[in-house]
């Protein structure tokens, strides 16, 4: 049974940009679409060609490729800035618990692809 909100489909749309794309791994709206209906959200591609609208207008840097796909620019951290702060805090005092579950929320400051 698919649930029908369109409200929420907006926040998958990010967290899928935020997730898995940069600019050497865009992803296009129809793929998106399907993500999206696996997890059991109805949606289709016109629905997230406005909620990727949407999020530019809000500021989000969201960067579309001529003849299909876009990918979010990720203007917080580089991810060799990430790596670095990572061997800063393994080379640190801290325990080995603490160490892990800062360089694993470190991690999460870029995509997948770039982990």
């Amino acid at each position: 049974m698919k649930i029908k909100n369109r409200k929420i489909t907006i926040l998958y749309v990010l967290k899928i940009l935020k997730d898995g794309t940069n600019e050497f791994h865009p992803i296009t709206q129809a793929v998106i679409t399907r993500t999206i209906n696996l997890l059991g959200i109805e949606c289709d591609r016109k629905t997230v060609a406005r909620d990727i609208d949407c999020l530019i207008k809000f500021g989000y840097n969201i960067k579309k490729i001529p003849g299909g796909g876009c990918y979010l620019v990720n203007d917080e951290f580089k991810p060799n800035e990430v790596n670095q702060i990572i061997e800063c805090v393994n080379k640190s005092n801290l325990t080995f618990e603490q160490k892990t579950t800062l360089c694993k929320k470190l991690s999460m400051l870029i995509n997948i692809n770039e982990r």
